[in-house]
């Protein structure tokens, strides 16, 4: 837990770093006061991150190979939401199976995965063959020192081609309205020869707090390092 904890932090102080150390959003909570790059950089090379993922979130994007896999470039697009918000869409391309791939799109499995999943605690569930709904109480702490508790609501299916997962946010929070989106795991013809399975995420949020009202426009910086590429080596089978 403690390691975790140390990444998130590093990572967010490379994020600081990459944007002239976000005062606005240090001032509105100041736990999450950056540590130096010099000591970010060392938490990275000690943690579980794969050392490409360490270094894309200082470079940023770009294809690596990390947890025996290839990844490719991913392309990332952050567009506002007419009635409030942002839409962060993610999409790479991987040599890892459909099957193998699975896990990345089934929530249970974050907080083994991520750096900012703390837990994912199950409130029902309802279950048939390869497919199941269920209620979650998320806890993530994006910024560091604050954990943030979401009930989500979640629906996942799989087939021997493709994995969908759908979630949304079941009530509102005091710093959330909209948190919902979805990961597609499916095989794509006009994809690169040897990474054929294609990962799409989709994530609309919208934050109360004006401080956190930047967020969305980090997450296709250094965030989707760790959020995509990592997580999804780290998830992967």
């Amino acid at each position: 837990m403690q390691q975790r904890a140390q990444e998130r932090w590093a990572l967010f102080s490379l994020v600081a770093a990459r944007h002239g150390g976000l005062p606005d959003l240090v001032a509105a909570f100041p736990r999450a006061a950056p540590m130096s790059a010099a000591m970010a950089h060392k938490v990275l090379r000690q943690s579980s991150i794969s050392p490409a993922v360490a270094q894309h979130a200082e470079v940023g994007m770009a294809g690596i190979t990390a947890g025996g896999a290839e990844w490719d470039t991913p392309v990332c697009q952050d567009t506002p939401i007419a009635t409030g918000g942002d839409q962060i869409t993610l999409t790479f391309h991987t040599s890892r199976t459909v099957g193998e791939m699975a896990p990345y799109a089934d929530p249970r499995t974050w907080p083994a995965c991520s750096a900012y999943w703390v837990a994912m605690k199950p409130m029902s569930m309802c279950a048939v063959t390869d497919a199941w709904a269920g209620a979650f109480e998320e806890v993530v702490e994006f910024v560091p020192g604050y954990p943030m508790v979401v009930p989500l609501g979640v629906a996942y299916t799989q087939t021997a081609t493709s994995v969908h997962m759908d979630y949304w946010l079941l009530a509102p929070t005091s710093y959330l309205d909209l948190d919902e989106g979805s990961i597609d795991i499916s095989l794509d013809p006009t994809g690169p020869a040897d990474m054929p399975t294609r990962i799409v995420t989709v994530k609309r949020i919208h934050w109360k707090d004006a401080a956190l009202q930047k967020m969305p426009h980090l997450v296709c910086d250094t965030y989707w390092g760790e959020l995509g590429l990592n997580m999804a080596s780290r998830c992967g089978l």
